[in-house]
């Protein structure tokens, strides 16, 4: 849950499971303290007969592309909850049961898939009325299954083979495993009760005559069949028809088909886990509208409902609503409302405060005045497919001290970096033949620019107000390069 002193970073469902281990975990929540530090929470089953309230784990931290860069051992978790500090930025985590004190250590254990059961029946009151209504032939089965050294009961609650109980619902394993919700008996018991119902009803009718009997017999019967044709209609229509959809979704899902798996774990709402798999399907149907070679868990996926201060255009333009947002700093996601975000609109984050932004893999244009009067920005982390560099994007970001133009760019627009008077270094990627007007125009403190590429022009002062520059790397040289005027700071360093 997210809180005024916690942002929920991410989600991470977990299958796996360290066989004999007393605890199971099912889900791990990442949030984000406003100091910096990072706060896990953990969805877990206590696997033995006495609940676990606190084990060791050890944590592995990954980054947006699905990349471990960081395994803290040792972590104690106490009531589902743990903090970290001193970490890299992190998109999600995954937690790995390392002992529980005085009950259980790993050594080496080995480990298996934990999934749901194959059919869960309710046994609520609906069912226990059609088990009633149908009589002793009703077969309403559980289907759980069993993992190496544990059970799985109906309800989906994990628990070790020696639990004669389900430590979630309590129920009893004799009757998760029986043939049916009811013991039928032996042959011998049916048919001595078939035996002494005949003997009973032949009491209640010995004061009829054959015809009578006959009659009522027919009406009995006609009444028992009504009642069993009603009771097939009732679990057909409330449980048969979503769960042939249910399991169609699963085929979809299982066969890589997921904006169709998406679909129909959408009608069927709260069904089973259907808004689990709703989830894990559209995180592969957005992976794939990204282009991206990167694990769908790792992407950053979110509503403006969710949070107000982004807006989102068909085309995938972002924009940004400053008096909504507090903090300064600000973690770009790459999907909102189900739009892949691609650029950042005219004046997007124009006058804001924030000391470092990291832009996703999906964005390939920094509009015109994106990052204009940006006074704290110390820190800008952008994408590999990043092409675009737009008019005054970086106008008087004055605490800017070096910039790195990847090698992906192929354009920039006029003052791209007019004023930026604490910018000390700048790399310029091989993607960059033209340096435009003012480019780099009162940077006072300019020191040093390494340009990669093939320049083949330099336009008007570009680097007019450049008085510290004193190295220039520029290993495609070449005085066939057309330098207009006002570049006398840059002409005074070539080699």
């Amino acid at each position: 849950m997210e809180t005024d002193s916690k942002k929920l970073i991410s989600v991470k469902d977990q299958h796996l499971w360290a066989k004999g281990c007393p605890v199971y975990i099912r889900k791990v929540y990442v949030y984000k303290e406003e100091d910096g530090s990072y706060c896990l929470r953990c969805e877990y089953d206590s696997c033995s007969e006495e609940k676990v309230s606190e084990f060791t784990c050890s944590c592995g931290i990954y980054d947006m592309y699905g990349r471990n860069v960081q395994t803290i051992e040792g972590l104690t978790v106490k009531d589902g909850e743990a903090s970290i500090r001193g970490v890299p930025e992190i998109s999600y985590a995954v937690l790995n049961v390392t002992e529980v004190s005085g009950v259980w250590k790993d050594i080496n254990s080995e480990t298996c898939e934990i999934r749901e059961p194959d059919v869960v029946w309710d046994s609520g009151s609906l069912h226990e009325a059609l088990r009633k209504a149908a009589g002793k032939d009703s077969r309403l089965k559980y289907h759980p299954r069993k993992a190496a050294g544990a059970w799985i009961c109906a309800c989906g609650h994990l628990n070790l083979e020696k639990n004669t109980k389900c430590s979630g619902c309590g129920t009893d394993i004799r009757v998760i495993f029986s043939d049916s919700m009811e013991d039928t008996g032996s042959p011998g018991s049916q048919k001595n009760d078939t035996e002494a119902k005949t003997g009973k009803s032949d009491t209640v009718l010995k004061d009829f005559s054959d015809k009578n009997r006959s009659m009522l017999r027919l009406v009995l019967l006609s009444a028992s069949a009504l009642i069993l044709i009603a009771a097939a209609v009732i679990l057909i229509a409330v449980i048969g028809v979503p769960e042939f959809r249910y399991m169609n979704a699963v085929s979809e899902y299982n066969s890589g088909k997921y904006q169709q798996a998406a679909e129909e774990f959408e009608k069927l709402g709260n069904y089973k886990n259907s808004g689990t798999m709703l989830e894990k399907s559209l995180r592969y149907v957005y992976a794939g509208m990204t282009g991206l070679d990167t694990d769908p868990d790792g992407l950053y996926i979110t509503t403006t409902e969710k949070e107000p201060w982004y807006g989102i255009s068909e085309d995938g333009t972002l924009d940004f609503k400053r008096d909504k947002f507090e903090g300064n700093t600000l973690s770009v996601p790459h999907v909102i409302d189900g739009i892949v975000v691609r650029q950042l609109s005219k004046s997007c984050f124009i006058n804001c405060d924030f000391e470092s932004v990291e832009l996703p893999e999906t964005v390939t244009i920094l509009g015109e005045q994106s990052f204009m009067n940006c006074r704290e920005l110390k820190l800008l982390k952008t994408g590999t497919r990043l092409s675009e560099i737009g008019p005054r994007t970086f106008v008087n970001c004055s605490s800017l001290e070096s910039f790195t133009i990847p090698d992906s760019v192929t354009a920039m627009g006029p003052r791209v970096f007019n004023n930026c008077t604490s910018l000390r270094s700048v790399y310029v990627g091989k993607g960059i033949s033209e340096l435009p007007p003012y480019a780099f125009s009162n940077c006072a403190a300019l020191e040093e620019i390494s340009i990669s590429g093939d320049l083949t022009h330099i336009s008007e002062y570009a680097f007019e107000g450049c008085g510290s520059l004193e190295k220039v790397i520029f290993p495609h040289y070449s005085h066939d390069i057309m330098i207009d005027e006002g570049n006398d700071a840059f002409t005074g360093n070539l080699g």
